[in-house]
């Protein structure tokens, strides 16, 4: 876990997980749940959602589905077309079949509520942001790696001249 937590939290700084939900109470509550290394950013809409998505980086999300200006999947469809990071639904809805279509869309996680407020609940809320987030910024540092050794690669050849 010291290893994730190092990598989650960059030059000692927590990591920024924007946090969508519209009931008061259950933000703060998990809020107060969540480890050090994530620092909640809390918005009770979709648009508030999506003012943070395009002003600042966040490394992940959790997002209920149903606020007052959306509801249901469509709230999850317009945050991935916002944003590439792991996103985890956190709902009051107990259904199979939307956890399915949630999955499909692109959500790394799923929960109720309820389960949250379980005993092991919130610890696998944060296993899973831990694991989505590495794996994401694996991803990036692999893609990076791949244009910075192109990159050098065409400036290579170039600095050969034709052959």
């Amino acid at each position: 876990m010291d290893v994730i937590k190092a990598t989650l939290s960059f030059n000692g700084t927590p990591a920024d997980i924007l946090h969508v939900e519209d009931e008061p109470m259950f933000a703060r509550a998990l809020a107060s749940l969540m480890p050090r290394q994530y620092r909640l950013v809390t918005v009770e809409t979709l648009f508030g959602a999506e003012d943070i998505l395009g002003s600042r980086p966040m490394e992940a999300v959790i997002l209920d589905l149903n606020l007052p200006d959306s509801t249901g999947v469509a709230t999850l469809r317009r945050v991935r077309e916002r944003t590439s990071v792991p996103v985890v639904v956190v709902t009051g809805v107990d259904d199979d079949q939307l956890a399915v279509k949630a999955f499909r869309m692109g959500a790394v996680g799923f929960f109720t509520k309820a389960e949250l407020v379980s005993p092991g609940g919130r610890l696998r809320l944060v296993n899973e942001l831990d694991r989505h987030i590495l794996r994401f910024h694996c991803a990036c540092g692999a893609r990076e790696l791949r244009h910075l050794s192109e990159s050098v690669y065409q400036r290579v050849l170039a600095a050969a001249g034709p052959a």
